[in-house]
């Protein structure tokens, strides 16, 4: 599950609105519409209030991030050369684990 399909899930069982969640966790509604739809990844400054209002830790939601980062790495990638798609996957992975420090 991505983190979008989470927000949406969680959003859902609650009865908000984008609109009104966006005002709760003190976003814009435009980058939390994108975040659900898979197009942004939050800054980590927004991490803590997205996990207290998902009911899950900073850092299993950073795991669901990291996944959902390889996972569109790997769509990006697949058809280019093999050669290129390992070096490219391993430098997100590497990218990844620098901005979770």
């Amino acid at each position: 599950m991505t983190l979008g399909e989470l927000i949406l899930a969680r959003r859902a069982a609650c009865g908000l609105s984008q609109r009104s969640l966006a005002i709760q966790l003190r976003l814009d509604y435009s980058y939390l519409c994108r975040i659900e739809k898979g197009e942004r990844f939050p800054s980590l400054k927004y991490i803590p209030r997205l996990a207290v209002w998902l009911g899950i830790t900073e850092a299993e939601l950073l795991s669901i991030l990291g996944k959902q980062r390889v996972c569109n790495q790997l769509s990006k990638l697949e058809s280019r050369p093999r050669t290129v798609w390992k070096e490219d996957l391993n430098q997100s992975i590497q990218d990844w684990h620098t901005e979770a420090r």
